[in-house]
């Protein structure tokens, strides 16, 4: 079914075309889901952390988790030291920044060097129609169209109809730390 056909007495909304906020952090977690990792959003620790996403690559047989955190507003070193904070407290030694702004003081490499030596890369999706290509030229794998819009959708309907009680998923980061 295609989101805005009428079906059983009722229309499906579309997703935004252009992603932001939460929107957003779907958007980037349907990128991961459609390359073949586990993907785990809004990882919850009440009054400690809360992960945008966690992805889980088992592509070599062994698990290779991603913490994630996607920013569509300005940032800089505090907003990049308190996800190495996070990397650290659950001992997960890969980490991404995705964000569709650059810094506006400094090019993302002086960043990206210094954050890069704790494990966790700096991603720039400037104009979100490429963000596929992106994410792809990053290393994360070829982008499956149809399987990003599917799982995109899924997850901002989840979103949108369902809203659990906070620290709903303290135990997927405890999982992780304990690991």
């Amino acid at each position: 079914m295609v989101a805005g056909q009428a079906q059983w007495g009722f229309v499906l909304p579309d997703p935004p075309e252009v992603p932001t906020g939460k929107e957003l952090e779907d958007y980037v977690a349907g990128l991961f889901q459609s390359t073949q990792h586990y993907v785990e959003k809004n990882v919850c620790e009440t009054d400690v952390l809360e992960l945008d996403v966690m992805a889980t690559s088992f592509a070599s047989g062994q698990p290779d988790p991603h913490l994630i955190e996607v920013k569509g507003g300005q940032w800089g070193f505090s907003d990049l030291f308190k996800v190495v904070g996070w990397m650290h407290y659950l001992s997960i030694p890969k980490g991404l920044f995705i964000t569709t702004r650059g810094p506006e003081d400094k090019p993302v490499e002086f960043y990206s060097e210094r954050v890069g030596r704790k494990g966790l890369r700096v991603l720039v999706i400037g104009d979100v129609a490429n963000a596929r290509r992106t994410f792809g030229t990053a290393g994360f794998g070829t982008v499956d169209e149809g399987a990003h819009d599917l799982w995109r959708y899924s997850f901002w309907t989840e979103r949108r109809n369902h809203r659990s009680p906070e620290g709903r998923d303290a135990r997927a980061a405890r999982r992780h730390r304990a690991a």
